[in-house]
Protein backbone atom coordinates (compact mmCIF):
# COMPACT_ATOMS: atom_id res chain seq x y z
CA UNK A 1 0.00 0.00 0.00
CA UNK A 2 1.30 3.60 -1.15
CA UNK A 3 1.35 5.73 1.97
CA UNK A 4 -0.97 9.04 1.06
CA UNK A 5 0.53 11.80 2.85
CA UNK A 6 -1.04 14.96 2.47
CA UNK A 7 1.27 18.52 3.40
CA UNK A 8 -0.06 21.00 4.54
CA UNK A 9 2.42 24.62 3.94
CA UNK A 10 0.75 27.82 5.56
CA UNK A 11 2.24 31.13 4.05
CA UNK A 12 2.10 34.61 4.94
CA UNK A 13 5.20 37.19 3.14
CA UNK A 14 7.35 34.45 3.21
CA UNK A 15 9.01 34.91 -0.30
CA UNK A 16 12.59 34.63 1.06
CA UNK A 17 12.39 31.79 2.64
CA UNK A 18 9.38 30.00 0.82
CA UNK A 19 11.42 28.54 -1.88
CA UNK A 20 13.54 26.45 0.28
CA UNK A 21 11.02 25.18 2.14
CA UNK A 22 9.12 23.48 -1.01
CA UNK A 23 12.10 22.56 -2.48
CA UNK A 24 12.72 20.64 0.97
CA UNK A 25 9.70 18.53 0.56
CA UNK A 26 9.81 17.87 -2.94
CA UNK A 27 13.31 16.37 -1.86
CA UNK A 28 11.73 13.69 0.52
CA UNK A 29 12.71 10.19 -0.11
CA UNK A 30 8.96 9.25 0.49
CA UNK A 31 6.96 11.71 -2.26
CA UNK A 32 4.09 13.30 -0.73
CA UNK A 33 0.40 12.54 -1.67
CA UNK A 34 0.04 15.90 -2.35
CA UNK A 35 1.31 19.26 -1.07
CA UNK A 36 -1.54 22.14 -0.72
CA UNK A 37 0.03 25.35 -0.01
CA UNK A 38 -2.63 28.35 2.10
CA UNK A 39 -1.30 31.84 0.86
CA UNK A 40 -2.93 33.96 4.40
CA UNK A 41 -2.97 37.01 1.74
CA UNK A 42 0.52 37.33 1.05
CA UNK A 43 1.55 40.70 -0.78
CA UNK A 44 5.44 39.93 -1.83
CA UNK A 45 6.09 37.22 -4.73
CA UNK A 46 4.54 33.98 -2.70
CA UNK A 47 2.28 33.59 -5.64
CA UNK A 48 4.71 33.83 -8.31
CA UNK A 49 6.80 31.51 -6.62
CA UNK A 50 4.31 29.13 -5.81
CA UNK A 51 3.23 29.10 -9.60
CA UNK A 52 6.53 28.55 -10.83
CA UNK A 53 6.33 24.79 -9.17
CA UNK A 54 3.35 24.26 -11.83
CA UNK A 55 0.88 21.31 -10.87
CA UNK A 56 3.14 19.76 -8.42
CA UNK A 57 1.42 22.12 -5.55
CA UNK A 58 -1.60 22.74 -4.46
CA UNK A 59 -2.11 27.32 -4.44
CA UNK A 60 -5.30 28.04 -2.16
CA UNK A 61 -4.43 31.66 -1.78
CA UNK A 62 -7.09 33.78 1.06
CA UNK A 63 -7.45 36.99 2.50
CA UNK A 64 -5.69 37.36 5.98
CA UNK A 65 -6.97 36.05 8.66
CA UNK A 66 -4.55 34.74 10.77
CA UNK A 67 -2.59 30.82 10.52
CA UNK A 68 -5.14 28.87 12.13
CA UNK A 69 -7.72 29.92 9.22
CA UNK A 70 -5.42 29.05 6.52
CA UNK A 71 -4.60 25.78 8.44
CA UNK A 72 -8.45 25.03 8.67
CA UNK A 73 -9.06 26.10 4.90
CA UNK A 74 -6.41 23.74 3.75
CA UNK A 75 -7.76 20.71 6.06
CA UNK A 76 -10.51 21.23 4.38
CA UNK A 77 -8.91 19.60 0.78
CA UNK A 78 -6.77 17.00 2.40
CA UNK A 79 -7.16 14.00 0.38
CA UNK A 80 -4.60 11.62 2.11
CA UNK A 81 -4.38 9.20 4.74
CA UNK A 82 -2.12 11.34 6.85
CA UNK A 83 -1.40 15.16 7.47
CA UNK A 84 2.01 16.79 7.44
CA UNK A 85 2.15 20.33 8.20
CA UNK A 86 5.46 22.24 7.06
CA UNK A 87 6.07 26.20 8.16
CA UNK A 88 6.81 28.31 4.94
CA UNK A 89 10.17 29.28 6.85
CA UNK A 90 11.78 25.81 8.16
CA UNK A 91 13.39 23.28 6.22
CA UNK A 92 12.75 19.30 6.14
CA UNK A 93 14.90 16.62 6.26
CA UNK A 94 15.35 14.41 3.00
CA UNK A 95 13.67 11.23 5.54
CA UNK A 96 11.51 13.05 7.43
CA UNK A 97 8.09 11.83 5.79
CA UNK A 98 9.72 8.11 5.64
CA UNK A 99 10.92 7.77 9.10
CA UNK A 100 7.37 9.58 10.64
CA UNK A 101 4.95 7.06 8.23
CA UNK A 102 7.14 3.74 8.93
CA UNK A 103 5.35 3.04 12.57
CA UNK A 104 1.98 4.36 11.34
CA UNK A 105 2.09 1.97 8.56
CA UNK A 106 3.29 -1.15 10.84
CA UNK A 107 0.33 -0.28 13.57
CA UNK A 108 -2.93 1.00 12.96
CA UNK A 109 -3.72 1.41 16.60
CA UNK A 110 -0.87 4.80 16.20
CA UNK A 111 -2.77 7.80 15.87
CA UNK A 112 0.58 10.22 15.23
CA UNK A 113 4.27 9.96 15.19
CA UNK A 114 6.96 12.29 16.50
CA UNK A 115 10.41 13.36 16.86
CA UNK A 116 13.12 15.73 17.34
CA UNK A 117 14.30 18.84 15.15
CA UNK A 118 17.35 21.14 14.33
CA UNK A 119 17.77 24.32 15.44
CA UNK A 120 19.81 27.03 12.73
CA UNK A 121 20.04 30.94 12.87
CA UNK A 122 19.43 32.57 9.63
CA UNK A 123 22.60 33.94 7.73
CA UNK A 124 22.94 37.49 6.16
CA UNK A 125 22.76 35.88 2.63
CA UNK A 126 19.32 33.32 3.80
CA UNK A 127 21.59 30.37 4.32
CA UNK A 128 21.29 28.75 7.56
CA UNK A 129 24.25 28.48 9.94
CA UNK A 130 25.58 24.87 11.36
CA UNK A 131 22.17 23.23 12.74
CA UNK A 132 21.99 22.25 16.67
CA UNK A 133 19.44 19.25 18.03
CA UNK A 134 17.30 19.77 20.05
CA UNK A 135 16.71 16.60 21.87
CA UNK A 136 13.34 15.53 24.12
CA UNK A 137 13.63 14.58 27.57
CA UNK A 138 12.81 10.87 28.52
CA UNK A 139 9.56 9.79 28.59
CA UNK A 140 7.28 6.98 27.63
CA UNK A 141 5.90 7.65 24.12
CA UNK A 142 1.86 6.80 25.79
CA UNK A 143 3.14 10.23 27.76
CA UNK A 144 3.34 12.30 25.17
CA UNK A 145 0.68 14.67 26.67
CA UNK A 146 1.97 14.98 29.76
CA UNK A 147 5.42 15.90 28.51
CA UNK A 148 4.21 18.67 26.75
CA UNK A 149 2.12 19.71 29.66
CA UNK A 150 5.14 19.54 31.72
CA UNK A 151 7.49 21.15 29.37
CA UNK A 152 5.42 23.34 27.26
CA UNK A 153 5.88 22.96 23.47
CA UNK A 154 8.87 20.13 22.92
CA UNK A 155 8.32 19.26 19.35
CA UNK A 156 7.70 22.21 16.52
CA UNK A 157 4.81 22.01 13.96
CA UNK A 158 6.79 19.62 11.39
CA UNK A 159 8.21 17.35 14.05
CA UNK A 160 4.83 15.57 14.24
CA UNK A 161 2.48 13.13 11.71
CA UNK A 162 -0.73 12.97 12.09
CA UNK A 163 -3.49 10.20 10.74
CA UNK A 164 -6.13 12.69 8.74
CA UNK A 165 -8.97 10.47 10.86
CA UNK A 166 -7.81 11.59 14.25
CA UNK A 167 -7.51 15.36 12.67
CA UNK A 168 -11.10 15.52 12.07
CA UNK A 169 -11.56 13.49 15.36
CA UNK A 170 -9.92 16.51 17.54
CA UNK A 171 -11.26 19.40 15.14
CA UNK A 172 -10.11 22.37 13.62
CA UNK A 173 -7.45 24.98 14.91
CA UNK A 174 -8.47 27.36 17.52
CA UNK A 175 -9.05 30.70 14.73
CA UNK A 176 -9.01 32.61 18.35
CA UNK A 177 -4.60 31.96 18.52
CA UNK A 178 -2.54 33.96 16.43
CA UNK A 179 0.42 31.80 17.91
CA UNK A 180 0.68 28.40 19.42
CA UNK A 181 -1.29 26.71 16.89
CA UNK A 182 1.17 23.64 17.09
CA UNK A 183 1.34 23.85 20.92
CA UNK A 184 -2.22 23.33 21.33
CA UNK A 185 -3.21 21.51 18.47
CA UNK A 186 -0.50 18.87 18.97
CA UNK A 187 -1.59 19.01 23.11
CA UNK A 188 -5.36 17.70 21.58
CA UNK A 189 -3.85 15.70 19.39
CA UNK A 190 -1.76 13.27 22.03
CA UNK A 191 -4.98 13.60 24.02
CA UNK A 192 -6.77 11.97 21.80
CA UNK A 193 -4.70 8.90 20.56
CA UNK A 194 -1.40 6.68 21.31
CA UNK A 195 2.12 8.31 19.62
CA UNK A 196 5.14 6.69 18.85
CA UNK A 197 8.30 8.29 18.79
CA UNK A 198 10.76 8.29 16.02
CA UNK A 199 14.64 8.35 15.59
CA UNK A 200 16.50 11.32 13.97
CA UNK A 201 16.12 14.84 13.72
CA UNK A 202 13.22 15.52 11.39
CA UNK A 203 14.24 19.24 9.87
CA UNK A 204 15.31 22.64 10.62
CA UNK A 205 13.60 25.06 12.74
CA UNK A 206 14.96 28.28 11.34
CA UNK A 207 15.11 31.53 13.51
CA UNK A 208 15.62 34.80 12.08
CA UNK A 209 14.01 38.59 12.55
CA UNK A 210 11.39 39.29 9.94
CA UNK A 211 8.04 39.36 11.68
CA UNK A 212 5.32 37.28 12.78
CA UNK A 213 1.50 36.86 12.70
CA UNK A 214 -1.48 37.57 11.09
CA UNK A 215 -2.01 41.92 9.85
CA UNK A 216 -4.60 41.80 13.13
CA UNK A 217 -1.70 41.19 15.33
CA UNK A 218 1.44 41.43 13.95
CA UNK A 219 4.57 41.36 15.98
CA UNK A 220 8.64 41.31 15.84
CA UNK A 221 10.75 38.44 16.66
CA UNK A 222 11.71 39.80 19.56
CA UNK A 223 8.59 40.37 20.90
CA UNK A 224 7.64 36.51 20.16
CA UNK A 225 8.17 35.00 23.62
CA UNK A 226 5.43 37.52 25.50
CA UNK A 227 3.37 36.33 22.47
CA UNK A 228 3.60 32.72 23.19
CA UNK A 229 3.00 33.06 26.29
CA UNK A 230 -0.32 35.14 25.88
CA UNK A 231 -1.79 32.84 24.13
CA UNK A 232 -0.81 29.87 25.82
CA UNK A 233 -3.07 31.01 28.86
CA UNK A 234 -5.54 30.81 26.17
CA UNK A 235 -4.76 27.05 25.67
CA UNK A 236 -4.65 26.19 28.91
CA UNK A 237 -7.59 27.61 29.84
CA UNK A 238 -9.45 25.61 27.06
CA UNK A 239 -7.61 22.33 28.08
CA UNK A 240 -8.78 22.90 32.21
CA UNK A 241 -12.21 22.49 30.28
CA UNK A 242 -11.80 20.02 28.00
CA UNK A 243 -9.29 17.17 29.47
CA UNK A 244 -10.26 15.10 32.07
CA UNK A 245 -7.92 15.13 35.39
CA UNK A 246 -6.72 11.34 34.89
CA UNK A 247 -4.84 12.58 31.82
CA UNK A 248 -2.83 14.80 34.09
CA UNK A 249 -1.05 11.04 35.06
CA UNK A 250 1.20 8.73 33.52
CA UNK A 251 -0.49 6.58 31.11
CA UNK A 252 0.43 3.54 32.97
CA UNK A 253 -0.99 4.97 36.60
CA UNK A 254 -3.73 2.89 38.56
CA UNK A 255 -7.25 4.28 38.86
CA UNK A 256 -7.36 7.99 39.59
CA UNK A 257 -7.40 7.96 43.69
CA UNK A 258 -5.15 8.98 46.90
CA UNK A 259 -1.73 10.43 46.41
CA UNK A 260 -2.19 9.48 42.27
CA UNK A 261 -5.27 12.24 42.56
CA UNK A 262 -2.81 14.57 44.67
CA UNK A 263 -0.38 13.80 41.64
CA UNK A 264 -2.65 15.16 38.45
CA UNK A 265 -3.90 18.24 40.73
CA UNK A 266 0.17 19.11 41.16
CA UNK A 267 0.40 18.45 37.54
CA UNK A 268 -2.09 20.25 36.11
CA UNK A 269 -1.43 23.19 39.09
CA UNK A 270 2.03 23.62 37.73
CA UNK A 271 0.32 24.17 34.41
CA UNK A 272 -1.66 26.60 35.09
CA UNK A 273 0.89 28.19 37.04
CA UNK A 274 2.76 28.78 34.18
CA UNK A 275 -0.27 30.09 32.35
CA UNK A 276 -1.01 32.61 34.56
CA UNK A 277 -4.15 31.13 35.55
CA UNK A 278 -3.70 31.79 39.11
CA UNK A 279 -7.22 31.75 40.41
CA UNK A 280 -7.72 28.20 38.81
CA UNK A 281 -3.82 26.98 39.53
CA UNK A 282 -4.74 28.13 43.36
CA UNK A 283 -7.89 25.48 43.14
CA UNK A 284 -6.11 22.76 41.96
CA UNK A 285 -3.15 23.34 44.40
CA UNK A 286 -5.71 22.77 47.23
CA UNK A 287 -7.45 19.96 46.26
CA UNK A 288 -3.88 18.57 46.32
CA UNK A 289 -3.56 19.67 49.89
CA UNK A 290 -6.31 18.22 51.21
CA UNK A 291 -4.85 14.66 50.59
CA UNK A 292 -1.30 13.60 52.86
CA UNK A 293 1.75 11.52 52.25
CA UNK A 294 5.71 12.61 51.62
CA UNK A 295 5.75 13.78 48.10
CA UNK A 296 7.35 11.94 45.72
CA UNK A 297 10.56 12.71 43.42
CA UNK A 298 8.14 13.15 40.35
CA UNK A 299 5.87 15.28 42.34
CA UNK A 300 9.15 17.61 43.48
CA UNK A 301 10.20 17.71 39.85
CA UNK A 302 6.79 19.16 38.71
CA UNK A 303 6.52 21.97 41.09
CA UNK A 304 10.25 23.09 40.87
CA UNK A 305 10.26 23.45 37.06
CA UNK A 306 11.97 26.29 35.66
CA UNK A 307 9.33 28.65 34.75
CA UNK A 308 9.49 32.06 32.69
CA UNK A 309 7.33 34.00 34.99
CA UNK A 310 8.86 37.47 34.03
CA UNK A 311 5.94 38.37 32.03
CA UNK A 312 3.30 37.28 35.23
CA UNK A 313 4.22 40.49 37.14
CA UNK A 314 0.62 40.23 38.79
CA UNK A 315 1.62 36.55 40.44
CA UNK A 316 3.18 38.76 42.93
CA UNK A 317 0.99 41.97 44.04
CA UNK A 318 -0.52 41.42 47.46
CA UNK A 319 -3.47 39.73 47.55
CA UNK A 320 -2.21 36.53 45.40
CA UNK A 321 0.80 36.53 47.80
CA UNK A 322 -1.43 36.34 50.51
CA UNK A 323 -3.73 33.72 49.33
CA UNK A 324 -0.88 31.11 48.03
CA UNK A 325 0.82 31.83 51.55
CA UNK A 326 -2.49 31.05 53.07
CA UNK A 327 -3.14 28.21 51.26
CA UNK A 328 0.06 26.58 51.96
CA UNK A 329 0.52 26.89 55.66
CA UNK A 330 1.16 23.61 56.20
CA UNK A 331 4.00 21.58 56.25
CA UNK A 332 3.32 20.17 53.33
CA UNK A 333 2.11 23.38 51.96
CA UNK A 334 5.33 25.20 52.78
CA UNK A 335 7.28 22.34 51.24
CA UNK A 336 5.31 22.86 47.94
CA UNK A 337 5.73 26.71 47.87
CA UNK A 338 9.44 26.23 48.90
CA UNK A 339 9.43 24.36 45.29
CA UNK A 340 7.95 26.83 43.29
CA UNK A 341 10.30 29.70 44.51
CA UNK A 342 12.78 27.32 43.74
CA UNK A 343 11.72 26.76 40.08
CA UNK A 344 11.39 30.47 39.95
CA UNK A 345 15.19 31.34 41.30
CA UNK A 346 16.41 28.81 38.81
CA UNK A 347 14.74 30.97 35.98
CA UNK A 348 16.16 34.12 37.74
CA UNK A 349 19.38 32.27 37.42
CA UNK A 350 19.34 31.48 34.01
CA UNK A 351 18.54 34.90 32.87
CA UNK A 352 21.03 36.46 34.87
CA UNK A 353 23.60 33.82 32.93
CA UNK A 354 21.96 35.09 29.56
CA UNK A 355 22.56 38.74 30.85
CA UNK A 356 18.82 39.75 31.15
CA UNK A 357 19.39 41.19 34.56
CA UNK A 358 16.42 42.93 34.72
CA UNK A 359 14.70 39.81 34.21
CA UNK A 360 16.84 38.28 36.93
CA UNK A 361 16.55 40.81 39.47
CA UNK A 362 12.32 40.50 39.06
CA UNK A 363 12.26 36.85 39.25
CA UNK A 364 14.64 36.76 42.32
CA UNK A 365 12.51 39.14 43.59
CA UNK A 366 9.29 37.15 43.24
CA UNK A 367 11.46 33.87 44.56
CA UNK A 368 11.74 35.54 47.59
CA UNK A 369 7.97 36.76 47.79
CA UNK A 370 6.85 33.26 47.22
CA UNK A 371 8.57 32.36 50.33
CA UNK A 372 7.96 35.03 52.45
CA UNK A 373 10.79 36.34 55.25
CA UNK A 374 9.26 33.58 57.52
CA UNK A 375 9.61 31.28 54.77
CA UNK A 376 13.32 31.23 54.04
CA UNK A 377 14.63 29.93 56.97
CA UNK A 378 12.43 26.56 56.46
CA UNK A 379 13.23 26.44 52.58
CA UNK A 380 17.22 26.94 53.65
CA UNK A 381 16.40 23.93 56.49
CA UNK A 382 14.86 22.20 53.56
CA UNK A 383 17.76 22.57 51.02
CA UNK A 384 20.29 21.47 53.30
CA UNK A 385 18.01 18.80 54.82
CA UNK A 386 17.45 17.17 52.02
CA UNK A 387 21.25 17.62 51.11
CA UNK A 388 22.24 15.34 54.09
CA UNK A 389 19.56 13.47 55.11
CA UNK A 390 16.94 13.19 52.59
CA UNK A 391 15.23 10.33 54.09
CA UNK A 392 14.69 12.22 57.79
CA UNK A 393 13.61 15.61 55.57
CA UNK A 394 11.03 13.83 53.92
CA UNK A 395 9.72 12.19 56.58
CA UNK A 396 9.45 16.04 58.57
CA UNK A 397 8.25 17.74 55.14
CA UNK A 398 5.08 15.27 55.44
CA UNK A 399 4.29 14.97 59.22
Amino acid sequence: MVSRISVLLPTYNRARFLRASLDSILSQTLAPFEIIVIDDGSTDETAEIVRGYGDRLVYLPKTNEGKSTALNLGLQHVRGDYVWIMDDDDVALPHALERLVAPLEADQDLGMSFGTHLIADTLSDGSLSKPVERTLPSFPDADLFLALVQHGNLIGQAAFLTRTAVCQQVGPYNTALVRSQDYEMVLRLSAACRAVRVSGPLYIYRQHGQPRGSDADRHTAADKLRKWRSYDTIIYRRLLQDIPLQRYLPAASLPLSGVRLRRAHLQRASMLWRGGLFNEFLWDLEEALKIPGLLSNEERQVLSGRYPLDEREDYWDGEHIRDLRLCTASKLGRQIRTLLAQGVYWRARLDLAAGRYPLAWRNLRASLSILGWAGIPYAVNHKLGRLFNPTRAEKEAGS
